[in-house]
């Protein structure tokens, strides 16, 4: 192990220890108020400078969100550049996932007529990490100038092929699928690939398809569309059986599932709220697993960064829970930690 894998290796485990726990989660879903949910953040380190920058007491849901957001995408820039001295792949990766599920946000509102959804994203920080045309966006209005944005980027190729038909109908499903088989797939491909961290790139696929095929039959009925849409790509699960899953109705899906390693997904409820939170518990775990056994940089940088997303997202279902005065069981009934 080389200089620059044990700093990653010091600095995941410092901030893995100063990530919220039990009792802040207790604390914040205690908050009434969006106030008192700030007061609370402003006394954790990692969320202090992103707090700071809400003037007064007098804001919207929509800032505490965006600044949370921003303030993650700046952590795991942060952890990116720390890794990209020996892991450029990783590095590239991890920027690849923020490209995609921005692209993706534009996609879903490229035809809103109130304004355009990559407000919605944390441009300071992504302007530099990107070949996208960020400032293009503020233009597009349909496929082909939504395209143009993406000219110079590791996308373009691949959202070509459905020029035609979003013209006429845009099928969001297959775009997504497409968007992320380009970026697992070139990841995959690389060589230069740990055991573990190939384990957890794989198991967070699996899980995915899974999650997938479950609700394509629970909704769709099954279709043979399901095919092009999970990433083709297993890792518990042998071949015979992923075939099985796929071809199978509802009924014969849970039954088949429930005698696999990921029984968990579908013996705790029957329908696919409960199916997503496990879901999250289990990949939970399996990072937590890894920050702890784990002598791998990349994979710990890869762990501990999947685990600060999972921590925004509770953060934001919080906020979302003070703003609609949900319960505080019902909230931590969504939270993983």
């Amino acid at each position: 192990m080389n200089t620059a894998s044990y700093s990653v290796l010091a600095k995941v485990h410092a901030r893995f220890g100063r990530m919220l726990g039990e009792d802040d989660y207790t604390a914040l879903m205690a908050c009434r108020t969006l106030s008192d949910f700030t007061a609370y953040m402003h006394g954790k380190r990692d969320y202090t400078d992103a707090i700071a920058e809400l003037t007064g007491s007098q804001f919207s849901r929509g800032q505490l969100e965006f600044l949370l957001r921003e303030n993650r995408f700046r952590e795991n820039i942060a952890m990116c550049v720390s890794i990209k001295s020996f892991d450029k792949e990783l590095s590239d990766f991890f920027i690849g996932l923020e490209e995609a599920n921005f692209i993706l946000n534009i996609l879903l509102e490229l035809k809103n007529l109130d304004g355009n959804p990559h407000l919605n994203t944390p441009l300071r920080a992504f302007y530099r990490y990107t070949r996208i045309n960020i400032t293009a966006f503020k233009e597009a209005h349909d496929y082909a100038s939504f395209l143009n944005a993406l000219k110079d980027s590791r996308y373009y190729a691949i959202l070509k092929k459905f020029q035609t038909i979003a013209d006429e109908k845009l099928d969001y499903t297959t775009i997504e699928s497409a968007v992320f088989h380009k970026l697992y797939g070139d990841f995959i491909s690389m060589e230069k690939k740990s055991t573990d961290l190939t384990e957890l790139i794989f198991a967070v696929i699996e899980l995915s398809n899974i999650s997938i095929l479950y609700r394509d039959k629970k909704i769709f009925g099954g279709t043979e569309r399901v095919r092009d849409i999970i990433l083709p790509y297993w890792y518990k699960v042998d071949r015979s059986t992923a075939e099985s899953l796929i071809t199978a109705d509802l009924k014969d899906f849970i039954d088949l599932l429930s005698r696999t390693r990921y029984a968990g997904l579908v013996t705790g409820g029957d329908n696919d709220f409960d199916l997503e939170i496990e879901r999250r518990r289990l990949l939970r775990d399996r990072y937590v697993h890894t920050l702890h056994f784990s002598m791998d940089a990349s994979a710990l940088a890869f762990a501990f960064i999947q685990l600060k997303n999972f921590e925004l997202r509770n953060l934001i279902i919080i906020i979302e829970g003070i703003r609609y005065d949900v319960s505080a069981q019902t909230v931590k009934r969504l939270l993983v930690y």
